[in-house]
């Protein structure tokens, strides 16, 4: 009978966590959707090579010297577009060039 008792505690018990969890899991994801910012769009190597006419060697050298701002996924290179313009901008030269 005690154990039958104890069974039962341990299944009210985890079916109330279970139901807590799933409801801050909910107010976590909710606050999340409220920030309003948009998701940085990832892009690979190849893609950054054609947008900015860099050669993907170049790309390749710099990613594992580290020298941009990148995100290593799964054994995958990723950047983010925003951050990678921010940090290319940091070598724009003003004024004219003779």
């Amino acid at each position: 009978m005690k154990d039958l008792i104890d069974t039962q505690n341990f299944i009210f018990i985890s079916h109330m966590a279970r139901k807590f969890f799933k409801q801050e899991s909910t107010k976590l994801h909710e606050a999340g959707k409220r920030t309003g910012k948009p998701k940085a769009k990832l892009v690979n190597l190849r893609e950054i090579s054609e947008i900015y006419s860099i050669p993907l060697s170049t790309l390749r050298i710099w990613a594992s010297e580290r020298k941009f701002p990148l995100y290593k996924i799964s054994n995958r290179i990723r950047v983010s577009i925003e951050e990678f313009e921010e940090w290319l901008s940091k070598f724009r030269i003003e004024g004219r060039l003779n």
